[in-house]
């Protein structure tokens, strides 16, 4: 098995995702998995892979949006044409 091969049949086996990193380093050695993918499993250190996959590791940033009224914003100018609305309550139809 390659390693693309290894990792999806970890991903697939539950016991091998939750076993313990010595169990996994057994696991690994008996479906012969490359030095690398061994070392990355001890360690938990995915630099290890770049050599074996030639590519660099890119880490992403994760940030949280939260949204808000207009009427939150202090940088805006009033709109004269919604002056005095409640952006919040639809207008009634008879209005």
């Amino acid at each position: 098995m390659d390693t693309i091969e290894i990792l999806e049949a970890i991903g697939k086996n539950a016991s091998y995702r939750h076993a313990s990193s010595e169990r996994l380093g057994e696991i690994l050695s008996e479906m012969s998995a490359s030095e690398s993918l061994r070392r990355t499993a001890k360690t938990g250190n995915q630099h290890y892979l770049v050599a074996e996959f030639g590519q660099e590791i890119v880490s992403m940033v994760q940030s949280q949006i939260q949204g808000g009224y207009e009427e939150d914003q202090e940088d805006e100018e009033p709109c004269p044409e919604r002056d005095g609305e409640d952006e919040r309550t639809p207008s009634s139809p008879d209005s």
